[in-house]
């Protein structure tokens, strides 16, 4: 049961942190930065690519940021932790669950870097609800306050940040009641969003799983084949990388059934 996709498939991609003054020239610090993301946003989601993120980050660190994007640094790492975690914990659950800690360490630096940094918070509780969800939900409970948490402060700080709106839904979807989840609301909060946002395919596939186990197939495959088939996506790097393979991955499953 995956009781916390919601953070889940997550946080796979996060708003973008604002960038410095477009007109001057990059800073060393912000050269190695903008190599990071441009390695994250672009390149194949491998371990490979991950490490070298990772060390253009720490670059950057080291080379220098103002405090706001020192925080972003750290929240990207979180980011790219987390898709280190999900590429491993299949394999070896125990360096998964590793990972993960290490990219909620990662976040509480950037909060303390910027208690203003919303992706901070939000991968926060990204990396946190995967490591719970890793772990089971019974394992789990006492994590349950603080993703929320993070994810509610997230939204106080940037009201549209995309993935922690979503992440809201998911987790009313995925769990249960007693432990605060809310299927009708979800579903509510699903298709605001995808009538806000129509291109988020991320929202799209989450929405199809949510019909599919719902019982409402013939609707779970009609959004599933719109993600798999999306000519403008929200996020191109992430529709390549991670939704356009999940959808084909989801079409195959519920058509053989």
């Amino acid at each position: 049961m995956h009781v916390l996709a919601a953070t889940l498939l997550l946080a796979l991609g996060a708003q973008a942190p604002a960038a410095p003054d477009a007109g001057a020239a990059p800073t060393p610090g912000e050269a190695h930065f903008e190599r990071a993301e441009r390695i994250l946003e672009d390149e194949d989601n491998t371990p490979a690519n991950i490490d070298r993120a990772l060390q253009a980050l720490d670059d950057a660190l080291a080379a220098g940021l103002t405090p706001a994007r020192r925080a972003e640094a750290h929240a990207e790492k979180a980011m790219a932790l987390l898709r280190a975690g999900d590429l491993a914990r299949d394999k070896d659950k125990a360096r998964g669950l590793a990972l993960y800690q290490a990219g909620k360490r990662e976040a509480d630096k950037g909060i303390a870097a910027d208690p203003q940094c919303a992706n901070a918070h939000f991968y926060r509780g990204s990396n946190l609800g995967r490591w719970a969800e890793t772990r089971g939900l019974f394992q789990s409970m006492f994590a349950l306050t603080d993703i929320k948490a993070a994810f509610a402060r997230t939204l106080q700080l940037q009201p549209q940040h995309l993935e922690a709106q979503l992440a809201r839904a998911v987790m009313d979807d995925r769990l249960p009641g007693f432990a605060g989840g809310d299927s009708q609301r979800a579903e509510r909060t699903y298709r605001a969003l995808l009538q806000k946002y129509p291109h988020y395919t991320r929202a799209m596939l989450d929405f199809a799983e949510y019909l599919e186990n719902d019982g409402r197939r013939a609707e779970a495959l009609k959004w599933a084949a719109a993600a798999r088939d999306e000519r403008a996506p929200l996020r191109p790097g992430d529709w390549r990388r991670f939704d356009r393979p999940r959808a084909e991955d989801m079409l195959r499953t519920w058509q053989q059934r």
